[in-house]
């Protein structure tokens, strides 16, 4: 079975801006800057990111 992501141009926007999100989380998490709005905003754009992932991949072509 072949299986192809299919975004619209608004839709790699917001991908792209989520990840983005996502690694300035993480990289914060790493320094050692750890407070509990940076890790609810982590597992937020974590949560996003999974979720515009399996939309995409999910969608009748």
């Amino acid at each position: 079975m072949k299986s192809t992501l299919q975004f619209s141009q608004w839709g790699l926007a917001l991908l792209i801006a989520d990840a983005v999100v996502l690694g300035g989380c993480t990289v914060l998490l790493v320094l050692g800057r750890v407070n509990g709005p940076l890790v609810l905003l982590t597992i937020g754009a974590l949560g996003m990111l999974i979720g515009k992932l399996s939309r995409a991949w999910q969608e009748p072509h």
